[in-house]
């Protein structure tokens, strides 16, 4: 029988931590009331889009996101024929709900495990966010997912180095962090530090071109020669013809 209204724990929906946005949390929500008994649901991105509202591209990042958090997973389906069509998203926290039978002695405890996990995926979370808008400005919601995203598939020090390499290479394009990452997962040798030799490429942006230099030593040897040119007399000459002057006008 349909039930016409969805159960949800006041700590998940109070939670200001659980998701990464407004939009994410509606978003869940949403996918759940859609599930079937299997815990399934497959509405259209536009379908999800109408009821939030929001944007199409809005509904697909938070899905991406939901995925990296363990909240949700995507499920693929096909028709009878092996064609691949739309995908369905099952929501985990509903799978994996203990039966009536056993709910009120472990419904506790796996809601306090899933909740330990998802503050921890959060405090992660902050943490690269908080370093990248120190080291290279406000991070947006979607440089925010795209963190996320990394420290599922890598530890959290390789992309705190990325972040600094990125500052020091003065490179805002979160590309940028995401090609240091999969070097260091590589093992291969990242952009060295050279920060002495950067210095001196900075600084010979301000050193004149040649031809200034000629032109200005051309200048000085114009105006030496044209000194010489003039006859300027010296103090006791002008005393002379001051005196000279002075006689001939008593």
């Amino acid at each position: 029988m349909h039930v016409p209204y969805l159960k949800i724990p006041h700590t998940l929906l109070r939670s200001g931590t659980a998701f990464a946005s407004v939009h994410e949390k509606m978003i869940y929500f949403i996918l759940e009331s859609f599930s079937g008994q299997d815990g399934q649901a497959f509405p259209s991105y536009q379908t999800i889009a109408d009821a939030v509202p929001c944007s199409k591209s809005t509904v697909k990042s938070c899905i991406q996101s939901l995925i990296a958090s363990g909240r949700i997973e995507k499920v693929e389906r096909f028709t009878k024929h092996g064609g691949q069509t739309s995908n369905a998203y099952r929501v985990l926290t509903r799978v994996n709900a203990p039966s009536p039978a056993s709910q009120e002695t472990t419904a506790p405890e796996v809601s306090l495990a899933f909740e330990e996990e998802v503050l921890k995926k959060t405090t992660l979370k902050q943490e690269l966010v908080q370093q990248y808008e120190s080291n290279l400005g406000k991070a947006t919601p979607r440089i925010e997912q795209e963190l996320l995203l990394l420290a599922n598939e890598h530890p959290i020090e390789r992309i705190q180095y990325a972040i600094e390499e990125a500052a020091r290479a003065n490179s805002r394009h979160f590309g940028y962090i995401e090609q240091v990452v999969k070097r260091l997962a590589t093992g291969s040798a990242v952009r060295p530090k050279r920060i002495s030799k950067r210095s001196s490429r900075n600084n010979s942006l301000f050193q004149l071109p040649n031809w200034v230099e000629q032109e200005k030593a051309a200048q000085r040897a114009y105006e030496a020669h044209h000194k010489k040119k003039q006859i300027i007399p010296d103090d006791a000459e002008i005393a002379e013809l001051l005196q000279a002057l002075t006689r001939e006008g008593a």
